[in-house]
């Protein structure tokens, strides 16, 4: 699957389920590969095109539960 691909389908669902208050209750699980790539390529997106490359600099996220480290701040 494309990245891009993976970013629209996470996004635009959880935003829809954040709108919607999730009134049946419903979670989303996302694959973790599809999860790390997402989040790979919203660091190297600048936020004018809806990323978030600016943020990285400023802080490091480090997942406990994929193979991710992005950033080089505190």
């Amino acid at each position: 699957m494309r990245d891009d691909v993976d970013v629209w389908a996470m996004v635009h669902a959880e935003r829809a389920a954040l709108i919607e208050g999730r009134p049946l209750g419903l979670t989303s699980r996302y694959p973790p590969t599809a999860v790390v790539r997402t989040l790979r390529l919203q660091g190297r997106t600048p936020a004018a095109f809806g990323g978030a490359e600016e943020l990285p600099a400023r802080v490091r996220l480090v997942a406990t539960d994929a193979d991710l480290a992005l950033g080089a701040g505190p």
